[in-house]
C-alpha cells in the first residue's frame, strides 16, 4: 500500500452504498460508530470506537490477518444492542501498517479503517532486508530472476547482496491480481516497496508497489536438450542449447566456478540480436546437480538454471536429514506415521522416530496409503519452516498393512503384515522387546520390538523398550508380520509405530 492509498484512507468519508441489501455508511439509523478511522501510534497503544446499535453486532476481522498472523487486538468481537465501546490495540512496530474491519448488525455494515503510523519505505539491499525486522517497509532495487505466479505477481528479486521473494504485486492503481498489466519479465530491473514478512525460512516483501521498471536488454527465449524443450540433462551427459535475445550489443556467458568441472560452453553463435549457446555436461557419477548460468548484454543480466540427473542414493532418515538441500535424489524406505486429508504423509524409521519427515504432494503409487504402511519413496531434501521434508516425492512401492484387533490376529495367514494396538502385559525380555500385547479381545506375543529398518544383529535392535519408556501397562501400536512358532501365533519382529 502506497502513501497515497494510506492518505486516502485517512481522509475519506465512506460513502453511502448498497449491495445485496447491506448498507455501508458512517452514520446509519440502527448502527453508528464514533469514527470510521482509528489511528494508533508506532510505539504501540490503543484507541476506542463507540458503537450504538439497535441490534446485536459482530466484528469481521478477516482483514487484519496477514499470512495467518493477527497484529491487532480487539476488546470484543461481538456485542448486544445499545451503546458499547470497542477498544482496538496494537503492539509497537518498526514501520506503519493498516487494516480494515467490518462491523455488522443485521443487514447493516460499517467499515472501520485502522492505521498504525505511516509506512515509509527504507531504501535497502536484499541483504539488509533479510537482516531487518518483519513488518518494516523497504524499497529494494534488483533483478527479477524467476516469476512463479503471473496473476498475483510472485517472483524472486536479486541484487549483488542476496535474493528475496516478492509475494504479491500491486498494479499502477494499487489493485491485486493484475500483475500482467505491468509487463514485468525475468531479467528486468525493478524497484519495489513493501513490508517485510518471513514465511518459514523465506524472506518476503508482500503486496509491493512497483516504483520503477527498467526493461532487460537480454532474454533467454528457450532451452533445448535434443529436440525437447528442457534444461535438464541426462545422467550420461550431453548438450543443452540456449536461445537468447540480446539488445545490448555483445553477449557474455558466465558459468559458476563450482560447476566448471562438469559443465562447459562448447559453442556461441550470434547474429544480430539473436544468439545460440551450447553447453556440454560430462557424465554424472554422483547425485543430481545444477548450475545457474548468467547471460549479460549491456547492463542487463539474466540467468537460467541447467540441471543434470544423478544417481539415486539409498539412505535412512538420519542420513537424509544430514544431507544437503540440493537436487540430489534419495530413496528412503520407512514406516508411515501419519496421513492427512490431502494425501500428504509422514514417515519414520529407527534413526528418527519423530514422524516429522513429510512427503509433500507425493506422486506415483499413492493410492490408499495409511498409517503403518511401509513405503519406498524417492525425492530431494527440502525443508518447510526449518523441518526436513521430501521434495517432489515419488512413491515407488507400498507394503500395505492390515488393521486387525488382537482377537483377530490368530486368524490371519502367516506372512500377513498387520498393525495392532494394545496394552503391554507380561514382559519376557525388555532387552530384545519380547512381551504380550493385550486388549479385551485377546492377546498377542510380540517377539522383538524396534524401530523400522534397524539392521539385524546390531545394538539398534536392543533395549528399545528401556530407551523409550515402554513397560507393562504402556499402550502402543506396532506393525509386523503374523507368524507361527511351534503352533503358536506371534508377531515376529515388531516395528514400533506410536505410544500413548
Amino acid at each position: 500500500m502506497t502513501l497515497k492509498h494510506i492518505f486516502a484512507i485517512a481522509v475519506a468519508v465512506v460513502a453511502f452504498a448498497s449491495c445485496s441489501n447491506d448498507y455501508e455508511v458512517d452514520n446509519l439509523n440502527g448502527l453508528t460508530v464514533s469514527s470510521s478511522y482509528v489511528s494508533l501510534p508506532l510505539a504501540g497503544g490503543a484507541n476506542n470506537v463507540n458503537i450504538t446499535s439497535n441490534d446485536a453486532w459482530e466484528l469481521d476481522t478477516t482483514g487484519t490477518v496477514v499470512k495467518g498472523k493477527k497484529w491487532l487486538e480487539f476488546s470484543s468481537l461481538s456485542g448486544n444492542a445499545g451503546e458499547s465501546t470497542l477498544t482496538i490495540k496494537a503492539e509497537a512496530t518498526e514501520n506503519g501498517r493498516s487494516a480494515e474491519v467490518k462491523l455488522k448488525s443485521g443487514n447493516l455494515v460499517q467499515r472501520i479503517n485502522i492505521i498504525q503510523g505511516l509506512p515509509v519505505a527504507t531504501p535497502a539491499t536484499c541483504a539488509e532486508v533479510i537482516a531487518g525486522p518483519d513488518a518494516k517497509t523497504y524499497m529494494v532495487t534488483g533483478t527479477v530472476t524467476t516469476i512463479s505466479n503471473t496473476t498475483y505477481g510472485n517472483f524472486y528479486l536479486a541484487d549483488k547482496t542476496g535474493q528475496i521473494y516478492i509475494y504479491g504485486t500491486l498494479d499502477k492503481n494499487g489493485n491485486e491480481k493484475n500483475f500482467a498489466s505491468l509487463g514485468i519479465e525475468a531479467g528486468d530491473e525493478v524497484t519495489v516497496s513493501g513490508p517485510k514478512s518471513t514465511y518459514g525460512s523465506t524472506v518476503e516483501l508482500t503486496n509491493v508497489t512497483v516504483n520503477k521498471i527498467t526493461k532487460s536488454l537480454v532474454k533467454v527465449d528457450s532451452v533445448y536438450v535434443g529436440d525437447k524443450k528442457s534444461s535438464n540433462l541426462p545422467l550420461e551427459g550431453g548438450e543443452a542449447t540456449a536461445y537468447v535475445t540480446c539488445k545490448g550489443g555483445g553477449l557474455t556467458v558466465s558459468i559458476p566456478e563450482e560447476a566448471k568441472s562438469w559443465l562447459s560452453m562448447s559453442a556461441l553463435k550470434q547474429s544480430g540480436q539473436s544468439a545460440l549457446i551450447t553447453f556440454k555436461a560430462t557424465k554424472n557419477d554422483g547425485g543430481a546437480r545444477s548450475a545457474t548460468v548468467s547471460f549479460t548484454s549491456g547492463k542487463s543480466t539474466v540467468t537460467s538454471t541447467i540441471t543434470q540427473d544423478g544417481s539415486i542414493k539409498d539412505v535412512n532418515l538420519g542420513e537424509f536429514k544430514a544431507s544437503a538441500e540440493d537436487q540430489s535424489q534419495y530413496r528412503i524406505t520407512a514406516l508411515v506415521s501419519k496421513v492427512d486429508a490431502k494425501g500428504n504423509f509422514w514417515i519414520q524409521d529407527y534413526t528418527d522416530l519423530s514422524g516429522e519427515i513429510e512427503a509433500y504432494k507425493p506422486s506415483g503409487n499413492t493410492k490408499g496409503i495409511k498409517v503403518g504402511d511401509i513405503v519406498t519413496v524417492v525425492g530431494t531434501h527440502s525443508s518447510y519452516k526449518g523441518v526436513a521434508q521430501i521434495g517432489s516425492p515419488v512413491v515407488e512401492k507400498v507394503e500395505s498393512v492390515k488393521a486387525v484387533s488382537l482377537g483377530e490376529f490368530d486368524n490371519q495367514a502367516d506372512g500377513t503384515l498387520v498393525i495392532i494396538k494394545g496394552k503391554v502385559g507380561e514382559v519376557k525380555n525388555d532387552k530384545f522387546g519380547n512381551f504380550y500385547l493385550e486388549d479385551k479381545t485377546g492377546k498377542v506375543y510380540v517377539y522383538g520390538l524396534f524401530g523400522y529398518g534397524a539392521p539385524k544383529g546390531t545394538t539398534d535392535r536392543q533395549n528399545f523398550m528401556k530407551d523409550h519408556g515402554i513397560a507393562a501397562g504402556s499402550t502402543i501400536t506396532v506393525v509386523g508380520p503374523k507368524t507361527t512358532y511351534k503352533g503358536v501365533s506371534q508377531l515376529n519382529g515388531g516395528y514400533f509405530v506410536s505410544a500413548e
